[in-house]
């Protein structure tokens, strides 16, 4: 029994963290970046990425991807029973990069149907890991606290099927 054990009753983004908790290695291939753990307690982050992030818009009109920057921005998306779409990506993960325009896309053509946001796991990693992310690109697709659907990978079809179906 260890003092992380004990802290159990507390929601996993308001723990401390461990130390090196967030070591291992980040590996693309075929579309998807996932992690793995390598003991050394570094994080590696491999990617072939040269082209710059997209930037997603920071605001609350329809249409638009919203850029989350804190995990109370989450909770006010659940709270609004309403569905809405979370593209967890980062930076430096090139088929994350290659996905963004067909996520932004969508987001126009299904406004007022969904909301559109993008959570950068480098920023908010708790709230990825509270979600089952392990893998990149992965999209969520959520009406209020439940979750509907999941796509990993950048694969534009899948993704413009799921949303689809889930939109219409």
């Amino acid at each position: 029994y260890t003092m992380w054990e004990s802290l159990s009753f507390i929601p996993e983004r308001f723990r401390p963290r461990r130390p090196g908790s967030r070591g291992g290695k980040v590996q693309c291939k075929n579309g998807v970046c996932a992690w793995t753990p390598d003991g050394d307690g570094e994080a590696k982050k491999e990617s072939s990425a040269t082209t710059p992030p997209t930037d997603a818009a920071e605001s609350t009109e329809e249409g638009e991807v919203i850029e989350l920057q804190e995990p109370e921005q989450f909770d006010e998306l659940v709270m609004s029973n309403k569905m809405f779409i979370v593209d967890y990506s980062a930076e430096w993960c090139h088929p994350c990069q290659l996905i963004a325009p067909v996520f932004a896309e969508l987001a126009g053509q299904y406004k007022g149907k969904a909301k559109f946001v993008r959570v950068d796991v480098d920023v908010l990693d708790d709230l990825a890991l509270d979600n089952g992310v392990t893998s990149l690109p992965a999209f969520h697709i959520y009406k209020g606290n439940e979750k509907l659907e999941t796509v990993v990978g950048a694969n534009p079809e899948r993704l413009r099927a799921v949303v689809a179906k889930r939109c219409e």
